[in-house]
């Protein structure tokens, strides 16, 4: 739902007009008035980032926006400055402002829209993390005698703050996908179709485990599973197998979706038996995937990053054209062999067709993960990666995820 949307003169004079109507309109959703404060912070910087790095006389106006999605408020800056300049605000000095920015606010993204200008949103979520306490084990004995006891059926309301404890348990805060941990954002996006829950419980309603897809929300379209988790109690139940079974049915059959990806953690051969098992063809690994600051996973004595996989399972085979340079050519072939699908590898021909490349970039700090999305391919894509792996540096990124359209030359 839109709240209000302007455009100010690019002028600093004019950035308390904007904060304003931000700081008015955030108050009918959050009584704090230091969280109210922290988002006008971080607009501010953001106009700033526009008036002192990117006027032109060309430039007319900048335009920003607020608006309710789901369960945040979030604030859009966009404008049509001088081209590239975006970079500019991801080096040197300003990369104080963005962090103050990330430390007001719950996410921030950065996107190089090309001809279409510059766009900086600041989302803000409604509800914080519950406070999670580490549950001891369940005694050795169950209730659940063996997987027929338990019954599988989708997630429910009440039960979502369960699932964010057993993942707790697992994972403490870290699991990558973070929209588990906020208990109403978690039942917002079920209720929006971008994510699928499923369950298994037991006579009594408890939830011996969990399993879940869901859409990314930087690249849609790619649908990935995870969340599994299944209690120290049940595991000889063989019920996360059941689980597997149940929503790949619906994902192929009632969501028509052409495929979806799984990460199996690498140390955890169970994870990848599964995958195997289920018609997951291996394709890739994240390597130091996840932190050293996991508390309660299976391995973490080594205190180090470990890696997963990249597995996919095909629903639909479509033919495709792939551009690779010749280094990434032979790997590529032996994947698209192995999962039966039809492609055209070119040698990567030509140069990119636009001047400035058109990107996502953000900082997951609990991960110290920085993730570079290139929509399009630009020109200044070299020197744009450059500049964007520095700034995520600069913001303690231990590894960088960068996505790379294939299907594009150059």
């Amino acid at each position: 739902m839109r709240l209000f949307t302007m455009e100010i003169a690019p002028d600093e004079r004019m950035i308390p007009v904007a904060l304003t109507a931000a700081q008015e309109a955030a108050r009918y959703f959050f009584e704090d008035e230091t969280t109210v404060g922290h988002i006008a912070l971080a607009l501010e910087e953001a106009i700033a980032n526009v008036t002192e790095y990117c006027l032109s006389d060309s430039i007319e106006s900048i335009g920003v926006e607020a608006e309710v999605c789901d369960d945040a408020f979030a604030v859009t800056v966009t404008d049509k400055g001088v081209p590239g300049d975006l970079d500019k605000m991801l080096c040197g000095e300003k990369a104080l402002g963005l962090s103050l920015m990330n430390d007001m606010v719950d996410r921030v993204s950065l996107e190089n829209l090309g001809t279409a200008g510059r766009r900086q949103r600041l989302v803000k979520y409604f509800s914080q993390k519950p406070a999670f306490e580490v549950r001891s084990a369940a005694p050795a004995q169950s209730e659940a005698k063996n997987d027929a006891e338990l019954t599988i059926r989708p997630l429910r309301e009440a039960e979502a703050i369960e699932v964010a404890r057993c993942l707790y348990d697992e994972f403490g805060f870290t699991y990558v996908n973070e929209t588990v941990y906020y208990p109403e954002r978690f039942w917002a996006a079920i209720q929006s179709g971008d994510i699928y829950s499923l369950i298994a419980v037991t006579e009594s309603g408890e939830i011996a485990a969990h399993l879940a897809i869901w859409q990314w929300n930087e690249l849609p379209g790619i649908w990935e599973m995870g969340m599994g988790v299944v209690k120290r109690q049940f595991r000889s139940a063989h019920i996360m197998e059941r689980l597997t079974e149940t929503i790949l049915a619906h994902a192929r059959d009632v969501m028509r979706l052409p495929g979806f990806l799984c990460e199996p953690v690498l140390y955890h051969p169970y994870t990848q038996k599964i995958a195997n098992k289920s018609g997951f063809h291996a394709c890739g690994a994240g390597l130091a995937y996840t932190p050293t600051s996991f508390q309660h996973t299976i391995n973490n004595a080594s205190k180090v990053r470990d890696s997963v996989g990249v597995a996919m399972i095909l629903f639909q085979r479509e033919p495709r054209t792939l551009y690779l340079p010749e280094e990434a050519s032979h790997i590529t072939a032996d994947i698209l062999s192995r999962m039966q699908l039809p492609a055209t590898v070119m040698r990567d021909g030509g140069v990119p067709v636009l001047a400035q490349s058109e990107t996502l970039c953000e900082n997951y700090a609990a991960l110290q993960l920085g993730r570079i999305v290139m929509y399009h391919a630009g020109k200044d894509a070299p020197e744009h990666i450059r500049r964007l792996t520095a700034e995520l540096k600069r913001q303690n990124a231990a590894v960088i995820e960068l996505f790379l359209p294939l299907n594009e030359p150059g």
